[in-house]
């Protein structure tokens, strides 16, 4: 078996002692798994010799972010909803009636779209918010491109439109989960897996909500829902954590996305029942969620709730770019609070590594850079501006870094961008198809997108 080994970088493990090497080499095996990090002056005779050696100086090397909640389908909607739109008219005048029209080739073109930006910025996982009518396309689009994927679809029982969406019956949406959980199963690929996941936000019956904790258990797949994500200025009322807890979903397989209006009280429940919250900070601002007056995302870590973070929309965030979301994250609370202390740029990067991987159930997979984990990386060069000088190297990546410094990303073990060039994509074919779907949903729906500006053929 050979062996591939990256030696003279700075590595930054995030694994439990986060430990930083200075002067460090990474190697993993052909079958995609890391067998060793360290020092580079304990590199071993055998792995030097075993196979092939890369030059790593002048590189900082990280886990390859998770991205936990990503809309896929909305990537061909970028830009549909105006800035000025009614918060609580997105959903129901501008999203759900474009997802109403995508095909399964609008969601392939989605799909692709997202995966090259996810994977130009760094991020090697993600999970989809749950908005898949077509999961077979999604998952078509991730095997071929080598990104780690974990998918969901439309699953509520309430809005009775649009057709395509809504299911009879909790029984009906449950069987239709399911399908998607064995479905991906059945196509036997260990980057590609499974997840229940019910939209939220009023979509759900209390029969479902009861019944869903119980078949995610069953098959031993991830639970998630967005939850507490609308407010109260904008007429949102979640249930009470309480309520969450009675019907099961207090459990450490469960992942709540946004989870911005609760109080310290519920903090402590969701520690205690060992849940994973999603924060979305660029969504939330947009959105005007109002995270400077609502959220206790700071509470949650220091109770020890996993956080992670999410990209969300193309029409939430508009992106999903992880090193932004880092910025973020380590950078609105210390003004929120006025407290230099809140979410260091160590604690944004946990969120975006190893606390991403905890949410979606693959910790022992991904999230840190340690033998046995999967040889999912980013490297980035150091012989750009912004990384020098490297006195500080978590800094410098979490509050200066840009995707433009990005040398590689790498899933498995295996090459996917190289200097900014996607291995696996043709990004003119993939930027093509995007805008043409984007015109079919256009003239489907006979929306349109309003402009301050005028527009001149």
């Amino acid at each position: 078996m050979s062996t591939t080994v990256l030696a003279g970088a700075t590595i930054l493990t995030v694994d439990a002692q986060r430990r930083i090497f200075d002067d460090g080499y990474l190697a993993f095996d052909d079958t995609g798994a890391i067998v060793a990090v360290g020092s580079r002056s304990d590199l071993p005779g055998a792995l030097r010799d075993a196979g092939t050696v890369i030059d790593a100086h002048h590189c900082v090397i990280v886990p390859g972010f998770v991205d936990a909640h990503a809309h896929f389908g909305e990537s061909v909607m970028r830009g549909l909803v105006p800035d000025d739109a009614d918060p609580r008219a997105w959903l129901p005048d501008w999203l759900v009636p474009a997802y109403a029209t995508l095909e399964p080739g609008d969601e392939r073109a989605a799909c692709d779209l997202t995966f090259a930006e996810l994977l130009l910025t760094g991020t090697t996982t993600v999970s989809e918010a749950g908005t898949l009518l077509s999961w077979e396309a999604a998952a078509d689009a991730a095997e071929a491109c080598g990104i780690r994927a974990q998918l969901g679809r439309w699953t509520w029982d309430l809005p009775p439109k649009p057709e395509r969406m809504h299911f009879a019956s909790a029984t009906d949406a449950l069987d239709a989960a399911l399908a998607l959980i064995d479905g991906v199963r059945s196509r036997g690929n260990p980057r590609v897996t499974p997840a229940l996941i019910l939209l939220g936000i009023g979509t759900a019956s209390p029969e479902l909500l009861r019944e869903a904790p119980a078949l995610a258990a069953n098959r031993d797949v991830p639970l998630a829902m967005m939850y507490a994500s609308v407010a109260p200025e904008h007429g949102g009322a979640a249930l009470p954590v309480s309520e969450l807890e009675r019907l099961g979903w207090l459990v450490p397989r469960t992942k709540l996305v946004h989870t911005v209006y609760v109080d310290p009280g519920d903090v402590a429940a969701l520690a205690a029942g060992g849940v994973s919250i999603v924060h979305c900070p660029s969504a939330a601002l947009r959105h005007v969620k109002g995270i400077h007056r609502y959220g206790l995302f700071p509470e949650m870590l220091a109770a020890g709730v996993p956080v992670a973070l999410g990209g969300d929309s193309a029409n939430g965030s508009n992106h999903l770019n992880m090193l932004t979301l880092m910025y973020l994250a380590a950078t609105l609370y210390k003004d929120f609070r006025m407290d230099v202390s809140m979410i260091p740029p160590e604690t944004a990067l946990e969120m975006a590594t190893i606390h991403g991987a905890r949410a979606l159930g693959l910790g022992e997979q991904v999230g840190t850079l340690e033998a046995g984990k999967r040889a999912d990386f980013v490297v980035f060069s150091t012989e750009h501006p912004e990384w020098r000088p490297l006195l500080h190297p978590v800094q410098n990546l979490v509050l200066n870094a840009s995707d433009r410094s990005i040398d590689s990303v790498w899933v498995d073990g295996r090459k996917l961008v190289d200097r900014g060039r996607l291995l696996t994509l043709d990004i003119a074919n993939v930027c093509e198809r995007a805008d043409v779907s984007a015109q079919r949903i256009l003239t489907r729906t006979g929306l349109r997108v309003p402009s301050l500006w005028p527009h001149i053929p």
